[in-house]
């Protein structure tokens, strides 16, 4: 089961170019590992499971990099950016009490 849902925000921390690490995006759908995608700059062929997002992004051609809206991540690639971070907390609180 995946912790992300679709419209959840997630913050790229890694990819294999190096390109969008540091950004935020908002998590359209998942795709799956098989599926080719069709988006107005380029052709997605999914080679593993993950998440198609849309933000300020940049994308690798053959001619150079050029800016994009969405783009597709490995699901291990993206942390989210949710919730109340219970854990960081709870450890704060307990170093005060």
């Amino acid at each position: 089961m995946s912790q992300f849902k679709s419209g959840d925000l997630a913050l790229v921390v890694a990819t294999k170019t190096g390109l969008n690490i540091g950004k935020v995006v908002t998590l359209d759908r998942m795709i799956l590992a098989g599926e080719r995608i069709e988006l107005d700059d380029m052709i997605l062929n999914v080679v593993e499971d993950g998440w198609l997002a849309t933000g300020d992004l940049l994308a690798s051609f053959p001619i150079g990099v050029k800016q994009v809206k969405q783009h597709g991540f490995r699901t291990k690639c993206l942390m989210p950016l949710r919730g109340d971070f219970a854990p960081e907390q709870q450890k704060s609180r307990e170093v005060t009490e």
